[in-house]
Formats: structure tokens, C-alpha cells, sequence
């Protein structure tokens, strides 16, 4: 036969998942991966329905460049079709403005035989066309002007040729330019997932509190179960509710991701695949340790404040500290990944309810030792395993308190009758 505890967890496990939020989370979640998933051919769709016009128009008044600037062009921006014209200014100016095309340039020489440009658009929100169309033509007047000088070929392709740098680095664990900037994609998805996950789902928690008490629910509630059985039951569904989520959610990302990389242009699939290529897995074991670890030590923390209120009010109250911590934690974290190896950063990965926020950003770009990952993680669990031992005390004196005082005494009490 199954003990209560079992029994109080299993009843509120199942009451969870079956809600009307759960499953109209996981339905909306089905729809955005399904739209992820549909990306590509969302995106072609669109294109083909409406005509997404991306047509640029070249007036060549020297007669001589337009080949070589469409095919330099093209070179940047492929998906954009170049055409040339000898339309006049009214004319073009009328296909702008009807949407016919997108834009187009005139170019001619100037009085000192170096080229000159225009280039005309209903506004400047695409900012890629004219800095393209610029970068090219600065280069051949360059060319123009060496020529000018009396430079022969050679030496004018030896002036222009690009600077190249060779990279060495020394650590054999250090990553290349790609990979590095693939590193810095995960870690800021990934602080951002870890907050949520564990910001909403201790709230939550909290507030099922602050319902049962401010009902008078939990009096009936511990006439079938302890307060301290009853915190740990807690912990264990809330639990098991959460990893439920975080298992869909990770199903579905992967569903979507490798459906959506089959309609993606190659050069965005490369990347993409950069990002979440097999030799980062175990960078994203440790992110679901530490996002487990996250949720535990702000989770169990709420639990426990949240057991000496009697109002919404003092709810907020109460929480308030470890939402604070928490908040201020991800903004370190965000601000910490222009300088993963700064003096500060390193301490604060090391610090339980800060290290979930900050060690995220060091391991994806390899800037701490495996043992201090550990030693990072483990501090976290101590941590729980202490507030546990004494907040068990605190919740248990608290889930009964009614009286009118503040948070603070009612606090103070429940701490001095453990």
C-alpha cells in the first residue's frame, strides 16, 4: 500500500499535469515548434504569395561597370536580383514608390573621373543595399585611381590585397572564432532559459501556498499529512512537474530544430549546426544540471517564505528577497559574457543562488576546469541540503500562523520555536 506521502505527491503531481495551464502551455508550445519547424517554407510561401519584390535597378552611365558590379554584388547578397535600365529618373522613381522594385542606384563618373553614385529608396530601413553598393564602388575607385597614378595591375592588386592575421593559440582546449561565437549563442539562450525556469516555476509553487493558506486549505491538509512530509512532497511534485515540462520542451525543441534545418538555406543550416553540433552535448548536460540546481535552491527557498504569510500581500513580501537575488544574478550573468574570464565573474560562478546564472557562461566558452564545475554544483547542494534542515523547521511552525504580524516577526517566530 502506498504511503501518504506518495499518495500527497502522485494526487498533486497528477492535478498538475492534467490543469487547463499545463495543456494549454504544451498546445501552444506544439503550435510555435510546429512554426519553427515550418520556417523555411513559411518564409518561401510569403515570398511567392505576396511578390516580396527585391529588385534593384542599375542606371550605368559609364557603359562599362554594370557586369562587374552585378556580379560583385550578387557575391554579398544573392537573393537580390539586379537588373540594368536606362529609365528615366520619373520613371524609376514611379517603381519605387508602386513597390515594383526596391530601389535603384545611378552611377556615372564625376569631374575628377573618379565614380559617383545615387541611390534611391521610398526610406532606408534596408540599410545593406546602399552600404553593398557603396563598399563595392569605393573599391573600384581605389582601383581607378592606383591606375591613375600609373600602378600597374600587379601592384595594384598587391595594395588591395586583404591583410590576413594567422591564429594561434597555445591552449589545445581553445576553441576557433566559429565555435567560440557558437559557445556564446548557448550561453546566452541558456541563461535566459534558466532564469525562467526557475523564476516561474518557484512562483508558482509559492503562490499554491499562498491559495492553501489564505483558503484555510492547509489546516485540513495537515490533518492527513505533516508539514515537514508535506514540504518535501512539495519539492518532490513540483519537481517532477517542472523536469515534465522540460522534458516536452526539449523533445520539441529537437523535433523542430532538425525539421526546420531541412528547409533552411545551407549557409544558415551550417551555422545552426555549429550551434547545436554533437561535440556540444556535454556543455548541455551541464546546462540541465545546472538550470535542475537553479530551480531547486530558489524552489525550496519560496517554499519556505512562503509558509509564514496569511495574505497575497505578504506574499509578495516575502519572496521579494529571493526574487531580487535572482534577477540580479541574470543580469550578471548577461553582462558577464563580454568578460567570462573577469576576476568577479569567476568568484560570483562560485557563489550558491548567483553560480546557476554565471557558470552557464563560462563552460560554453571554456573557461573553467571540470572540478570547479563540480565544486560549483556541489556548494549549490549544500546549500539546499542546509536550508532544508533549517527551513523544515521554519515551515513547519509556519504553515500555521495566522496571527496579523509583520513578515519579519512572523519569520523571527517561526525561527525561534524551531
Amino acid at each position: 500500500m502506498k504511503s501518504k506521502f506518495w499518495n500527497y505527491v502522485l494526487y498533486n503531481y497528477l492535478r498538475k499535469i492534467k490543469s487547463k495551464a499545463f495543456i494549454g502551455f504544451n498546445i501552444f508550445l506544439i503550435i510555435i515548434g510546429f512554426l519553427v519547424s515550418q520556417l523555411g517554407n513559411i518564409m518561401s510561401f510569403f515570398n511567392d504569395t505576396f511578390d516580396y519584390s527585391q529588385t534593384i535597378y542599375v542606371v550605368d552611365e559609364t557603359n562599362q561597370l554594370y557586369s562587374q558590379f552585378e556580379k560583385d554584388f550578387n557575391s554579398i547578397l544573392s537573393d537580390v536580383l539586379l537588373e540594368q535600365s536606362t529609365d528615366s529618373t520619373d520613371e524609376l522613381n514611379q517603381l519605387v514608390e508602386n513597390n515594383d522594385i526596391s530601389a535603384y542606384f545611378i552611377i556615372d563618373y564625376d569631374e575628377t573621373n573618379l565614380l559617383s553614385a545615387t541611390y534611391v529608396a521610398n526610406d532606408f530601413s534596408n540599410n545593406s543595399f546602399y552600404t553593398i553598393g557603396e563598399q563595392i564602388l569605393s573599391g573600384y575607385n581605389s582601383k581607378i585611381a592606383m591606375e591613375t597614378a600609373g600602378l600597374t595591375e600587379a601592384q595594384t592588386e598587391l595594395i588591395q590585397r586583404p591583410f590576413s592575421m594567422n591564429l594561434i593559440a597555445l591552449d589545445e582546449k581553445a576553441q576557433s572564432a566559429e565555435e567560440s561565437l557558437g559557445s556564446m549563442g548557448i550561453a546566452y539562450i541558456s541563461i535566459i532559459l534558466i532564469f525562467l525556469f526557475s523564476y516561474m516555476y518557484s512562483v508558482y509553487a509559492g503562490q499554491e501556498i499562498m491559495e492553501e493558506k489564505t483558503s484555510r486549505v492547509m489546516e485540513i491538509i495537515i490533518t492527513s499529512i505533516s508539514p515537514i512530509k508535506q514540504l518535501y512532497g512539495k519539492i518532490v511534485y513540483n519537481s517532477f512537474y517542472a523536469l515534465t515540462q522540460l522534458a516536452i520542451f526539449m523533445v520539441l525543441f529537437t523535433i523542430s530544430i532538425q525539421s526546420m534545418m531541412k528547409n533552411l538555406p545551407e549557409d544558415v543550416m551550417n551555422t545552426v549546426s555549429m550551434v547545436i553540433s554533437p561535440d556540444k552535448a556535454r556543455i548541455i548536460v551541464y546546462l540541465i544540471i545546472f538550470a535542475i540546481v537553479a530551480y531547486l535552491v530558489y524552489l525550496v527557498s519560496v517554499l519556505i517564505l512562503s509558509s509564514i504569510i496569511s495574505s497575497v500581500e505578504e506574499y509578495q513580501i516575502a519572496i521579494s528577497p529571493i526574487m531580487v537575488i535572482g534577477l540580479v544574478s541574470f543580469y550578471i550573468g548577461i553582462f558577464g559574457m563580454t568578460s567570462p574570464e573577469a576576476p568577479f565573474i569567476k568568484v560570483m560562478s562560485m557563489i550558491p543562488f548567483v553560480s546557476p546564472y554565471i557558470m552557464p557562461l563560462r563552460i560554453p566558452t571554456m573557461t573553467v576546469s571540470t572540478p570547479m564545475i563540480w565544486l560549483s554544483i556541489g556548494l549549490n547542494l549544500l546549500v539546499i541540503i542546509i536550508i532544508l534542515t533549517f527551513g523544515s523547521r521554519v515551515y513547519k511552525n509556519g504553515v500555521l500562523n495566522y496571527s496579523g504580524d509583520s513578515v519579519i516577526k512572523k519569520f523571527m517566530q517561526s525561527v525561534k520555536k524551531s
